[in-house]
């Protein structure tokens, strides 16, 4: 857990400067963004909610990591892809009961926790306004890596 933690920190960290020279490389010519393609870093943290049936599981946070890469089509519009590894999930309770002669007699409750680990594609067109503004509209595509339900008696 350590490990991962000090992989996603060092990795945030390189996003944020790889976003400052980034900056500043478009600061120097307007002209060359029409034609370069970019790379970057990207992470950050996510609060994952999951409705399984009608029922709401509790939220679970995380962070992600990943990789961008942007190819302008022209001055004003680019498409961006991501690669980003993420996990999703959520806790559940479920009460234990056990049925004798006079009834019903609650035991405890038993918890799942249910952990999705997924590769989470995003493509978009982004619109820049001016050369620091832009919005975008894209669709996600996203694949289970591995699913892991962890149950935790009483």
């Amino acid at each position: 857990m350590k490990k991962n933690f000090l992989l996603i920190t060092l990795s945030a960290i390189s996003a944020i400067v790889q976003a400052q020279e980034t900056q500043q490389s478009t600061k120097t010519g307007s002209d060359d963004r029409a034609t370069e393609m970019s790379f970057g870093i990207k992470g950050g943290y996510a609060l994952s909610g999951m409705k399984f049936s009608e029922n709401k599981l509790d939220s679970k946070s995380y962070f992600y990591a990943g990789i961008v890469a942007e190819q302008p089509v022209s001055s004003k519009v680019s498409i961006q892809a991501e690669a980003l590894y993420t996990r999703l999930g959520g806790k559940q309770d479920f009460p234990v009961v056990d049925f004798t002669d006079s009834g019903v007699i609650e035991r405890g409750s038993i918890q799942f926790d249910y952990q999705l680990t997924q590769l989470q594609i995003p493509i978009s067109v982004k619109y820049y306004f001016i050369p620091a503004l832009s919005a975008s509209a894209g669709m996600n595509f996203g694949f289970n890596i591995s699913e892991k339900v962890k149950p935790d008696r009483w």
